[in-house]
Parts: structure tokens; C-alpha cells; sequence
């Protein structure tokens, strides 16, 4: 039996309006929704003997799909449409030209559409070529309650349209999430059960939220890793339906903590994201190029020589990944002509990949200098958008000396003593750039050898005028951290 409820639409946007409705989207399984290309034979004998009989028999491809179908005892009762049906798979397109009713043959109702069609040869009676857009609801009630549902529409056909008919749906419980059922209750002085200053109590009671809480990180987490990882359209959308359930889950939670409503908010961004194949990133993120690169480039006349200049930025790209290639923290290298993008979730690991970076760079007896940004970007291949990234390339080629320092965003995500920037790899002061000097964190890659590395290309150069503060600032730079007794001689 095929149950359908049909509404009739005045123009062609309301169905556009209905999908992006956001009840319906509420509703809608993540990753459910299919266009499907249809094509459609209806037939039936030159003396119309099956629809005399409210008979349609169709033969229909349905994307990659090919079925024939038989429907018969339709009724229809303000826009509800009862009737039954049969479904056949068919393995032949030639179906579609030639109809044979023996597909139907197994089916009960075989003798009597032989009868009506009694040998005389079906003929096209129409075709119809579309695109069926649909999208899978889940209204919380399952295969019981679907049952009821049925079942109340028969007995009311059978009782007459006036009749009222009720029925109970079974649910799985998540409705009582918003209840007081699931409220915690203090124990009272005439409860027979345990005490409020019973220890055991109220360490179970700890135990539990702590329990509960780390399953729903653990299934936000589980989530957000398919989608930083996610390369393929299969697995973007693995990713959507997790973020989609996890909402589904927790959205009724009975007095949501600000933790999980700041997760749910999270993972519709995320949901979001991965239902457009888009790599949503909140963390740092790191803009930084070589020095000079054109006059490098160009000072190379050779193709050799070129080609070594590629060979140098890759290598140290591919070191980077490999020197960091086990670090459980989810963090991405690119990079774009001469300038590298560095990207990672955690806070301690984009300081070790910044000052590996400026090792790498001094030991190809490159120059670099950057900004490193936090908060929110979307990326898809080589494409970055979102205000970390307008803030870090706005800053990252304002640098003064070499080096890669934070911007206001970074340096507002964390409050650092000393001792802590020590061991983040951070110092504190003032930065040379093309406004002025700005105190921040940069990060701290000054030691012997690559002071020793910094004077040796130094030498190498012509410094020109333009680019010769640059030089002065970071050996100045050098000189105030590895050397101050000097100063203080002075």
C-alpha cells in the first residue's frame, strides 16, 4: 500500500521555499537530499482496458534505477492519496519501448490484470521527462508509530470520513529530554532513599556528569576530526551526518551547560560547512614569505638554477610536515608562490611550526617574515576566506625584521607570564613594522646557530636601501637577546 499526501503549489519557487524552510531543514537527515533524473512510459491497451479499470501501468528509470510498477484501488480524500501498489526491478531499458505485464506475474493480482488486458497489446499512452528533488525526514517516530498511522487511515475509511479515530505513536524517550522527568531531583528529609551529605551519593553523582560530558566531547570531537581530515566528497558527508546527529542528539538536553551550547553552536557551523565540501578552521593561522624572493628569482639565469629555487621552498615544506607528520593536534602546511600558510588547532604547536619554519628557511640560506592571526576561516584547495585570514595577510608583509610575530587576535587568545612564554617558544616586546613599532608576542628562534646562519647570508647580500632595515632590526634583534652584557658594557 503507498499512502502520499499531495498540495498543490501556485508557482514554481514555493517548492524552492518549502526545502529551505527551516522546519523541513530541522527535520532533514544531513546528507539525504538527491536530484534525480526521471523518466517515465505509461501504458495501456488502444481501448483504454486498465484505466477502466483504475489501473496505471508504468515503466520508469529513476536515476541509475529502472522499475515497473502497477497501481490499482486508488482513493483520494482532500489531498491523501491511498492505494496499492506493485514495484518491480527491471534489468532491460527495452521494457520502456516493450511492455510484457508478465513482470508482474508472481504478484496476487497477476490473473486479474491478465483478465483486463486480456491479450490485447499495450501501447504508449504518455511520457514524461523531470527532475524529482527530495530530501528524507526524520519527525522522531519510527516504524510503530508509522504503523498507527496506517492503520488509523484504514479504519477510518472503513468507518467513514466523519469518524474520529485515535492512536498512541511509541517514541524512544528523547521527547522526555525537555522534561522535569529528566531533571535532577535534591533528596528531601522524608525520602527514603539516600541523604543530600551522603558522600557516596554525591560522588556518584560527580561521576555521572563527568561520564556525560566527556561522551558528548568525545562525540563532537569524533565528529570534528572526520571533518578537518576530510579530503573526499564521501567523506565530507560522513562528517555532516555525524555533526547532524550530534545536534539531534543534544539540542533537547535538559539544562544545557554553556559548554554544550557552545558545541551545538559549533557544530552547526561545522554541519554547515561540510554539507558544502568546505574545511571550516578555528585555530592559528600563519602567513608567512620569503624575503627578496623576486630578487632572487630573478638574480638566476638558468633554468637549473630556477628550478632549484622551487626545489628549496618544497623541500622545506615537506621537512615541515614530516618533522610535525605525528602530532595528534590537526594542523596543514601550504603554500602559495612564496608564501607559506600555516594553520593549526593548537595554540602550542603553530609556535613550533612557525619557529621550525624560520630554522628551515635560515638553513636554505632563505630570509622570512610573518603574522600569525586567530579565529575563524573556511578552505577549500588553495582557497582561504574569513577574518584570520584578511588579518594575517593584511600583517604578515608589514614586518620589519626577520621573524613571525602575532597580531591583535593572537595576541588577545592568550595571557602568557614569562615563564609560560618561554616554554611557548614566545618573547614579548615591541616589533619593527612598517607603522611603527607594536608591542606583541613574536616567536623565539634566536640561539648561536641561527645567529651564526642570519650573518652568513648577511654577507652573502647586496643590501640595498630599501630592504636594509630589515637587516639592522633583526641583528639589533640578536644582539639585545643573545648579547646584552655587551650592551650593558656599553
Amino acid at each position: 500500500m503507498e499512502i502520499e499526501l499531495k498540495y498543490k503549489l501556485n508557482e514554481a519557487s514555493d517548492a524552492d521555499a518549502i526545502f529551505d524552510d527551516v522546519r523541513i531543514l530541522d527535520m532533514a537527515d544531513a546528507g539525504s537530499e538527491k536530484h534525480i533524473k526521471m523518466h517515465a512510459v505509461y501504458f495501456d491497451t488502444k481501448d483504454g482496458n486498465l484505466s477502466s479499470k483504475g489501473m496505471v501501468f508504468r515503466a520508469r528509470e529513476e536515476g541509475e534505477k529502472l522499475m515497473a510498477t502497477l497501481k490499482w484501488d486508488g482513493v483520494s480524500i482532500d489531498g491523501l492519496h491511498v492505494r496499492e501498489e506493485i514495484n518491480v526491478p527491471l534489468n532491460d531499458r527495452v521494457y520502456l519501448q516493450k511492455p510484457d505485464i508478465k513482470v508482474f506475474s508472481e504478484s496476487d493480482i497477476f490473473e486479474e490484470l491478465e483478465s483486463i488486458v486480456d491479450g490485447k497489446e499495450l501501447v504508449l499512452m504518455m511520457e514524461m521527462n523531470f527532475v524529482r528533488r527530495a530530501v528524507r525526514l526524520d519527525n522522531g517516530v519510527g516504524i510503530s508509530s508509522g504503523a498507527n498511522f496506517i492503520g488509523a487511515l484504514m479504519l477510518q475509511n472503513k468507518l467513514g470520513k466523519d469518524s474520529i479515530i485515535v492512536t498512541v505513536f511509541p517514541d524512544d524517550n528523547k521527547k522526555y529530554l525537555s522534561t522535569d522527568l529528566m531533571k535532577s531531583e535534591k533528596v528531601k528529609e522524608d525520602f527514603s532513599s539516600l541523604k543530600e551529605n551522603d558522600n557516596d551519593f554525591q560522588e556518584k553523582i560527580s561521576t555521572d556528569e563527568d561520564e556525560r560530558n566527556k561522551k558528548i566531547n568525545k562525540n563532537f570531537e569524533d565528529a570534528l576530526d572526520l571533518h578537518l581530515n576530510a579530503e573526499t566528497d564521501e567523506e565530507f558527508q560522513k562528517a555532516e551526518e555525524d555533526f547532524s546527529s550530534f545536534i539531534k542528539t543534544y539540542k533537547d538536553f535538559p539544562d544545557k551547560p554553556p559548554a554544550l551550547e557552545n558545541l551545538l553552536t559549533e557544530a552547526s557551523s561545522y554541519l554547515v560547512a561540510s554539507k558544502f565540501r568546505v574545511k571550516r578552521l578555528v585555530g592559528y593561522l600563519t602567513f608567512a614569505d620569503i624575503l627578496g624572493w623576486k630578487g632572487i628569482w630573478q638574480k638566476q639565469n638558468t633554468d637549473v638554477g630556477k628550478i632549484d629555487n622551487i626545489r628549496k621552498l618544497l623541500s622545506i615544506k615537506d621537512n615541515l610536515n614530516k618533522k610535525f607528520l605525528n602530532d595528534e593536534s590537526f594542523h596543514n602546511v601550504k603554500l602559495i608562490s612564496d608564501t607559506f600558510v600555516i594553520y593549526s588547532r593548537s595554540f602550542e604547536l603553530s609556535n613550533k611550526l612557525s619557529k621550525e619554519l624560520i630554522k628551515l628557511c635560515l638553513e636554505k640560506e632563505l630570509l622570512i617574515r610573518g603574522a600569525t592571526s586567530y579565529g575563524e576561516c573556511y578552505n577549500k584547495d588553495m582557497v582561504y576566506i574569513g577574518q584570520a585570514v584578511d588579518e594575517a595577510a593584511s600583517w604578515h608583509e608589514k614586518g620589519e625584521e626577520i621573524g613571525i610575530f602575532y597580531t591583535s587576535s593572537a595576541r588577545l587568545s592568550k595571557n602568557l607570564n614569562d615563564d609560560e612564554l618561554e616554554k611557548y617558544y614566545l618573547k614579548n616586546n615591541e616589533v619593527n613594522t612598517k607603522h611603527g613599532k607594536i608591542k606583541t608576542y613574536f616567536i623565539n628562534w634566536y640561539n648561536e646557530t641561527t645567529e651564526k646562519k642570519f650573518y652568513e647570508i648577511m654577507k652573502k647580500e647586496i643590501i640595498y636601501p630599501e630592504i636594509s632595515l630589515k637587516y639592522f632590526n633583526t641583528e639589533n634583534r640578536l644582539k639585545k637577546i643573545l648579547h646584552p652584557e655587551k650592551k650593558e658594557k656599553k
